[in-house]
């Protein structure tokens, strides 16, 4: 997905997250995961490439923002099984140690496709980078399905919690309405993870079922009983995100 064509590729040196890692090799597009441990670090680093190239595009294309922000949101909703594989098995300290491992080669990666921007210009790298995530070759079962298969299994073995179910449910149907809304994707965010995860902590399975349902029947759930309840709560976050706390 950046512009030579290479991904970042996580080699470990045991066979267990967990275990001691290097981030030491860029591979090509075709080299795929031997294991469960690197399918999940190849993953980790494609969604952190995906969402710096995002950004960055964003900042030096801001016309064509909209369109950059919806690809890369489309591809990780394409890729979403694989992407909830990767985060089921991170705890936060997880999570912190593969920022952290991963940043120098994550920086090297993102380097290159800056230098890219510079020597090509923001217009044809940004527009192929968009183009690039909306194509099915772009894909993880596509691109690595060894790593997919690893992960696509390990989420059977291990399903998430239901209450994670659906706070991604949540988040995914907030963010489709900024874009059906013509919103700034990054605006809508925080305000997408209030709601998220207000209704994760209010709301009972049958408050759930019921506006699920009306969702379904195609009615409006906006008049319902644990909708209008969490309302306050929900209004209060927007509010203190606008205000910048």
């Amino acid at each position: 997905m950046n512009p030579n064509a290479y991904v970042p590729i996580i080699i470990l040196s045991g066979l267990a997250l967990g275990a001691s890692i290097t981030f030491d090799v860029c591979a090509a597009d075709t080299v795929d995961a031997d294991n469960l441990a690197e399918a999940t670090q190849m993953v980790f680093l494609d969604r952190d490439s995906v969402e710096r190239d995002r950004l960055y595009c964003d900042s030096v294309l801001p016309g064509d923002k909209f369109s950059i922000d919806y690809a890369a949101f489309a591809w990780t909703v394409e890729n979403s099984a694989e992407i909830s594989a990767v985060d089921a098995q991170l705890t936060g300290a997880q999570v912190a140690t593969f920022n952290k491992l991963s940043t120098p080669f994550s920086d090297k990666l993102f380097s290159t496709f800056r230098e890219a921007v510079a020597t090509r210009g923001a217009s044809s790298v940004c527009k192929n980078f968009a183009a690039q995530l909306r194509s099915p070759d772009q894909d993880i079962a596509h691109r690595r399905p060894a790593a997919s298969r690893y992960l696509l299994q390990y989420l059977k073995n291990h399903p998430l919690p239901q209450k994670v179910v659906e706070w991604n449910d949540s988040m995914r149907g907030c963010q489709k309405q900024a874009f059906n809304k013509d919103a700034d994707f990054d605006t809508w965010q925080p305000i997408c993870r209030c709601g998220a995860d207000i209704q994760s902590s209010e709301w009972s399975e049958a408050d759930r079922k019921q506006v699920n349902e009306a969702y379904a029947a195609g009615a409006s759930a906006s008049t319902l009983e644990p909708l209008q309840r969490i309302m306050p709560q929900v209004r209060a976050c927007i509010a203190k995100v606008q205000q910048g706390h």
